[in-house]
């Protein structure tokens, strides 16, 4: 006699499925059904989804002309280092045109005496210093020295004043702003983001051709000598030879940005070659407060002449010491 079927409200509601022969005999033919299955959709293979072709590097052309005018775009980002080498000069220094700060370094030769003229402009204010070395300035210590020795009070004064002189020609001083008119802020516009004027010599060049390693073509440098720039106020005082096509070959740094643009006059060694770097630099700082001096009115005399080539104190010779 069959067992009466569980109540729908039993308190156990797995004993119909424990108990019914019913369902114990469909078990086997329900898991057989799922195994299938299984197996069915393992032996599937969903499609694939095709991938975008990523576009080949031979569809874009390099346009030389293009990346240079794009490179020029560090430029107006904020700071930056800059160098101009030439046959008989270099330039170096940091630019901050937001700010209108410079820290501007100028190397010339006077026969056998080597000039290094250094400019610091804060808030249009200009700083000046002097370096001076080789020739006659070598070895004079030691003149200085007997000078300073001498019997003769007047001897004693002119090597006070010399050895102030030293001070001013040894890179350890800076004239106070007003000292001497600036022969930088009067030629360029430290506000200007292209005061180098590296921006202005890419917006000339009238053929390119290269790859993303250098970029070589020619380029207008007619007008170079008028631009309000350091390259214009270099090309003022050491003129090279200019024309419509000259020559010139530019690098790259690895964010592409201008790296060094060198400009070649044919059949000549006036090779110019301007580096720029250190994009995002800040502010220019004001030199320090102690080492920012008046110099003396004999000083400031010298100073105002120019010419570095032969050291005052060597036009008289001082009496030996006794």
């Amino acid at each position: 006699m069959r067992p009466p079927a569980s109540s729908s409200t039993s308190s156990d509601p797995w004993a119909a499925l424990h108990y019914d022969p019913a369902v114990i005999r469909r078990r086997p033919t329900l898991a057989v059904f799922a195994l299938a299955g299984l197996l069915l959709s393992a032996c599937t293979v969903p499609a694939a989804t095709p991938r975008p072709t990523a576009p080949s590097s031979a569809a874009v052309p390099f346009d030389p002309e293009a990346v240079l005018s794009a490179s020029a775009e560090g430029i107006d980002a904020g700071g930056y280092a800059f160098s101009v080498t030439g046959p008989d000069f270099e330039m170096n220094g940091t630019v901050h045109p937001p700010s209108g700060s410079a820290d501007l370094l100028l190397v010339t030769n006077q026969r056998t005496v080597s000039v290094t003229t250094r400019e610091r402009v804060i808030s249009g204010a200009s700083y000046r210093q002097w370096s001076v070395s080789g020739g006659e300035w070598e070895n004079n210590e030691e003149l200085l020295v007997l000078m300073e020795r001498s019997p003769q009070a007047s001897v004693r004064e002119q090597a006070a004043v010399a050895r102030q002189m030293r001070k001013f020609l040894d890179g350890m001083l800076w004239t106070p702003p007003g000292t001497l008119p600036s022969p930088f802020t009067q030629q360029i516009n430290p506000n200007d983001p292209d005061v180098i004027g590296v921006k202005r010599l890419l917006g000339r060049v009238t053929t390119a051709q290269g790859d993303s390693l250098a970029i070589t073509g020619t380029l207008d440098t007619s007008t170079l000598a008028k631009d309000k720039t350091v390259i214009g106020m270099l090309a003022r005082s050491h003129p090279p030879r200019t024309g419509k096509a000259m020559p010139f070959q530019a690098t790259l740094d690895a964010q592409n940005r201008i790296a060094t643009l060198s400009l070649f006059v044919p059949g000549s060694p006036d090779t110019w070659v301007i580096s720029l770097g250190e994009y995002g630099s800040g502010p220019v700082a004001m030199p320090p407060a102690d080492s920012i001096k008046k110099p003396s009115a004999t000083v400031l005399t010298y100073l105002r002449r120019n010419d570095f080539t032969k050291p005052p104190w060597y036009l008289r010779k001082p009496p030996p010491a006794e």
